[in-house]
């Protein structure tokens, strides 16, 4: 019986193959072609020409503004011409808090265009208000520049010592713990582990029947410093993951969800894999087990389990900022449920290939295609940051989504949805 059930189970898979692999050959090529030229673009020579630094002040006191020299290097024998960004954002992080961004604004309105002479330097100075909730010793990355690296060491402003009386000079007494976010992190000892994952959005479709918004994080199992980890550093690449998409049907009475997939998943996730070309700048591996059902019963319940691979490859040209991302994604499925959603992999397919193209704090767009039997599907999202809007007031992404897919909720698994949606996006 068992070998009966495994020679079912390699006969679907071989079957699964065969169907992507016939429109994978017809629809990768002329993809293949546009990313190669993508890659010739981003990956130019003056990558490795540009070397961009900021050197941050050593002691800084939160609830002050700082100023923070930035310097655009040109190691190349030639002029070069860059785009320096109006804004920049670094990263704070410290091993009892979660990562801390940080935005750093310089006083021209716009990006500006500069040529930097042969062996020369660029300098331009930012400015960047540090939050009254930060204590305590930091490092700091700048955002899309590793070589700005460093630590940097925060402390409070000088307070009371006195509880509930003012200071001496009769200004407002400064608390130790402005924010109950600072009371609360010395309790949760492992909220450094707790990190962002897939998009999180809220979209409202042009139909408005056919809204959706999306949830994720993901959680490192193993301490970082640990002695388990310090040994065997790949061990921190161990992560549980939980995504929770929605469809909402904001025009029925009532808005009830029209359909719900739970997403839960244990995965590596491996650093930056140093055997790799040298015409890319990073390649990051990751595989996992994850399930996916609709919490449903009866003839609406869905679900269904896959073992998946998928390595990112990543190049960036620091110069101009812009980025782009190639992630092809294969999909084994396991323990299918055939009785509510028999050959669900037809639909769902096998392959998928994911590409982000943007600039760093800017334009972005990402786009989805998913090869299967019963046909391709296609989702783009654009995605913008709303704060270039509105004076670096407002951090959200102003998303637009366009996509033309079977299988995109599991109770209507056989269908083909046809949609466009506007929304805002806190991660993209």
């Amino acid at each position: 019986m068992t070998s009966h059930w495994l020679s079912s189970k390699r006969s679907d898979f071989d079957k699964q193959a065969k169907n992507t692999s016939g429109q994978a050959a017809r629809l990768i090529r002329p993809l293949l072609i546009t990313t190669l030229l993508l890659i010739l673009t981003i990956s130019s020579s003056t990558a490795a020409d540009l070397i961009v630094f900021a050197t941050f002040p050593q002691e800084m006191t939160a609830g002050d503004t700082v100023e923070i020299p930035v310097y655009f290097i040109n190691q190349s024998p030639q002029e070069l011409d860059i785009l320096v960004p109006r804004e920049l954002r670094a990263q704070l992080n410290n091993d009892a808090k979660t990562p801390q961004p940080l935005t750093m604004v310089s006083s021209d309105q716009v990006d500006v265009s500069v040529t930097i002479p042969a062996h020369q330097f660029y300098q331009k100075t930012y400015q960047s208000s540090i939050p009254l909730s930060l204590q305590g010793r930091y490092s700091y990355i700048l955002s899309g520049y590793p070589t700005t690296n460093g630590t940097v060491s925060i402390s409070l402003p000088e307070m009371s010592t006195t509880p509930g009386i003012a200071n001496a000079q009769g200004g407002k007494r400064k608390e130790t713990y402005p924010t109950l976010e600072n009371l609360e992190l010395l309790y949760q000892t492992y909220a450094t582990n707790l990190s962002l994952y897939r998009p999180i959005y809220f979209l409202v479709g042009t139909d408005p029947a056919k809204s959706k918004y999306q949830i994720s994080l993901k959680y490192r199992l193993l301490n970082p410093n640990g002695t388990l980890t310090e040994k065997h550093p790949w061990l921190q690449g161990f992560h549980i993951g939980y995504t929770q998409t929605s469809f909402w049907d904001l025009v029925a009475y009532s808005q009830p969800f029209d359909d719900t997939s739970y997403k839960p998943e244990l995965f590596f996730q491996s650093s930056n894999v140093t055997l790799r070309p040298n015409w890319m700048d990073a390649l990051f591996l990751q595989a996992g087990f994850q399930h996916e059902s609709n919490g449903q019963g009866g003839d609406t319940s869905r679900s269904t389990n896959y073992f998946y691979f998928e390595p990112s490859m990543v190049f960036y040209n620091p110069s101009n900022q812009l980025g782009m991302m190639l992630t092809p994604r294969v999909f084994y499925y396991y323990n299918n449920d055939d009785t509510t959603n028999r050959g669900f992999y037809k639909y769902r397919g096998n392959l998928e290939l994911e590409t982000k193209i943007g600039k760093a704090n800017d334009l972005t767009l990402t786009t989805l295609l998913r090869f299967a039997e019963k046909g391709t599907s296609f989702q783009a999202d654009l995605t913008y940051p709303i704060h270039r809007l509105l004076k670096n007031n407002l951090d959200l992404y102003l998303q637009i989504q366009y996509t033309n897919s079977l299988a995109e909720s599991m109770l209507h698994y056989t269908e083909r949805t046809e949609a466009v949606r506007i929304g805002i996006a806190l991660v993209r």
